[in-house]
Order: structure tokens, then C-alpha cells, then sequence
């Protein structure tokens, strides 16, 4: 098994010098932070899609709340990328093209609390994506991020869920 640790063996005047494995490791991690940057992107803009189809306000408002949660989380992805002198190597997709936009966009036209549904799958998809590279990444300078994007995801999808009855969807009043 290849040893993870600091290869001192070369480098001359004591400077530690990372092993390939390392920096392979970390190297994958920023890519996994930067592909879930494009994740939440994709999410917020369901989210917006989503919000359009549902009458009742506290609902509606609240969804609105999650995809301003999400466009955050893309900032600070992306600050901590730029701190690690990230570039992306490509342009992103645009995320109003994403399956998540789509697929909320059908949804959500046929019936609101499918459409919020469709929310919920996609917060599991993006805990899941966050509890693996946990699982991974156990001397990450990102975890502490990593663990409260986790946590956020859970509580947003609880919520969804929680939220997601046809007659809590609709029956509520719409105030203007």
C-alpha cells in the first residue's frame, strides 16, 4: 500500500515535498468541490423553476430561501477554489440545461409537490456527493465546508419532505 505520508527523501534544506498520491488525492477533491459548485448552481435555478409553481407563499418564499442558500454555496466554493488557485479547466454548462432544472421544470408543471419532490432528490444527490467525499478526504483543509454543506443538505431535504403534500402545496392562501 502506497505510504500517504510527506516524502522527505528529497527536496534538500528539509522541505517536504508532498508525494504524487497526495497531490493526486487533493487534486481529485478540488475537482469533486468544483463539479458540486456546478451541482448547487444547477439546484438553485430548480428551485427557482420550482417556486413559480407554488401557490402557497410561505412555501414559495422558502424556496426562494434555498436557492439563494444554494447560489451561496457556489460562492464559496468558489472563493475557496480561487484560494487553492483553482481555474477551471472549461466553462460550465449552463445549469438552466441541467437534468435537476429540467426534471423540477416537468415536475412542477404537472403538480407542484412533485416538482418539490424533485428538490428533495436533489438535495440527497448533493448530501450523498458530500458524505462520500467525506468519506475520502479525511485531512482535507475543505472539511469543515464539506461537513456544513452536508448538514445544510439534510436539513433542506427534511424540510422538503416535510413539505411536500399536495394539500400543504396548494391549500394555503396566496397573499399578495
Amino acid at each position: 500500500m502506497p505510504n500517504s505520508e510527506l516524502d522527505t527523501s528529497h527536496g534538500g534544506g528539509g522541505e517536504l515535498e508532498p508525494i504524487e498520491e497526495f497531490e493526486d488525492e487533493v487534486e481529485a477533491e478540488l475537482e469533486a468541490l468544483f463539479a458540486l459548485s456546478q451541482v448547487h448552481a444547477e439546484v438553485a435555478v430548480a428551485y427557482e423553476i420550482v417556486a413559480q409553481d407554488v401557490s402557497a407563499r410561505s412555501i414559495h418564499d422558502k424556496l426562494l430561501d434555498f436557492a439563494r442558500d444554494h447560489r451561496s454555496l457556489v460562492a464559496e466554493i468558489g472563493a475557496y477554489l480561487k484560494a487553492q488557485s483553482v481555474e477551471p479547466a472549461a466553462l460550465m454548462p449552463p445549469p438552466e440545461s441541467s437534468a435537476f432544472a429540467t426534471l423540477a421544470n416537468a415536475l412542477s408543471a404537472m403538480a407542484p409537490e412533485s416538482g418539490l419532490r424533485s428538490l428533495s432528490v436533489s438535495e440527497q444527490f448533493a448530501a450523498a456527493s458530500y458524505a462520500a467525499l467525506l468519506d475520502v478526504t479525511q485531512q482535507s483543509a475543505a472539511r469543515t465546508m464539506i461537513e456544513r454543506n452536508l448538514a445544510d443538505g439534510r436539513r433542506r431535504a427534511r424540510w422538503l419532505a416535510d413539505h411536500s403534500d399536495a394539500d400543504l402545496v396548494s391549500s394555503e392562501a396566496e397573499e399578495q
